[in-house]
């Protein structure tokens, strides 16, 4: 039994609602509108409940008993079935692994939009033949295959992984293999990845770029260092385990069987070391070619650079005899227009400069006469009155010193 939905939409307590949902479907033909809403509600609910169970295959009994409600079956996903099978949304499994992955993506839409109501029919037809049940046929929802694929390729983008083996895409997926199988193709069909089969397992490169014999290096390469730590690891469980049964034999004064211990201790540290150095060797390898890359890279980057430089040059006419004449025509017309400023300030008056000078220095030499000011001393000023020293009159009638005699 497969697992109940969860995700349960708003209408799933109305009973008339769904008891509506839940029968089955009427021709269409007698109201399309609401024949296109029942489909899209269980389109719909179909891929809630993959997105919810994380897989894209499913069966029509499997979706049934998912869906049961107060202990009823919908009687219609059947009718949903086929009519996602003809609009594409949905596949047969068998059809799905059957497409030859290196398929174009142009080929397989033709194939699916065109060609898929034909073999809906062949396919209908043969269940009829044979008595097949159609109940237990798996199909392929492609919806959630698309949604699944962007989101492990945005995984892989996040945690810088762009060669690996199915191993390790597998659980990059977090899914069943059987699943991650499905995705796979699809994200081939789609030119997102490209695998090879190289001494037994599957590599798998993300991107459009076909896996070279530098990247099958490469994965080799971390493979070795991968296995090389692991070794390095137990060794040094293995030398810790030996120093700790050499310490317990001083406790019991078993002192040949602790020399026998640091005796392996030392062959395991010479162990060690060589694999060390194996692993540094091999990372500086590792680092070459990445540089080689890098270089290559950059290469291709003066390439584009130097020809989009010559391809602008052309386009807009730059060449050194076109700057050249450029220049000399510059000169040209620069020489003409001071010219033409030299022309416009020129001197118009009728006159010569030095008849001016001369007359201003005879301007100079004449003698002006100037009116001629009296001196002071040949000014008559009239003759004031004496000033008198004593008090006023009446001061001196009421002064008691009448007899005091005048200053002269």
């Amino acid at each position: 039994m497969d697992h109940p939905i969860q995700n349960l939409p708003s209408c799933w307590t109305n009973d008339q609602r769904m008891n509506c949902l839940f029968s089955p479907f009427r021709p269409k033909e007698s109201n399309p509108i609401d024949y296109q809403s029942k489909l899209n509600f269980w389109s719909n609910l179909l891929d809630s409940w993959c997105s919810e169970c994380g897989r894209a295959t499913f069966t029509i009994n499997g979706i049934r008993s998912a869906f049961r409600r107060k202990n009823v079956y919908p009687s219609c996903l059947e009718t949903v079935v086929n009519e996602l099978l003809k609009s594409g949304d949905v596949m047969r499994k068998d059809n799905f692994i059957a497409i030859d992955p290196e398929q174009s993506w142009s080929s397989w839409a033709v194939k699916s939009i065109i060609k898929t109501p034909a073999v809906w029919s062949f396919n209908k037809l043969k269940e009829a033949l044979f008595e097949i049940d159609s109940s237990q046929i798996e199909y392929v929802n492609l919806k959630r295959i698309k949604t699944a694929s962007s989101e492990i390729l945005a995984k892989c983008e996040k945690e810088g992984k762009n060669l690996m083996t199915f191993e390790e895409f597998v659980a990059m997926a977090d899914i069943s293999e059987e699943e991650t199988a499905l995705i796979l193709r699809w994200l081939v069909y789609k030119r997102k990845v490209s695998t090879i089969e190289n001494s037994g397992s599957r590599l798998i490169k993300i991107g459009k770029e076909t896996i070279t014999e530098a990247d099958i290096t490469v994965k080799r390469l971390n493979h070795t260092i991968n296995l090389l730590n692991c070794a390095v690891d137990n060794l040094e469980k293995q030398k810790h385990l030996l120093i700790e049964e050499a310490k317990s034999s001083l406790k019991m004064n078993m002192r040949d069987s602790a020399k026998r211990c640091l005796r392996k201790k030392k062959i395991i540290d010479q162990q060690i070391d060589r694999k060390v150095q194996a692993i540094q060797n091999l990372d500086g390898l590792l680092c070459r070619i990445h540089d080689a890359k890098t270089d290559a890279e950059v290469l291709d980057s003066y390439k584009v650079g130097i020809k989009a430089l010559k391809n602008t040059l052309e386009e807009n006419g730059l060449n050194v005899d076109s700057v050249m004449d450029t220049m000399a025509e510059l000169e040209d017309v620069c020489e003409v227009q001071d010219e033409i400023g030299a022309s416009l300030t020129k001197d118009t008056t009728p006159y010569e400069e030095s008849e001016l000078e001369d007359e201003l220095i005879s301007l100079l030499g004449q003698e002006i006469e100037m009116p001629k000011l009296p001196v002071a001393s040949e000014l008559e000023i009239p003759e004031l009155p004496d000033v008198p020293v004593s008090d006023f009159p009446s001061e001196a009638q009421n002064s008691p010193n009448k007899n005091v005699p005048t200053a002269v």
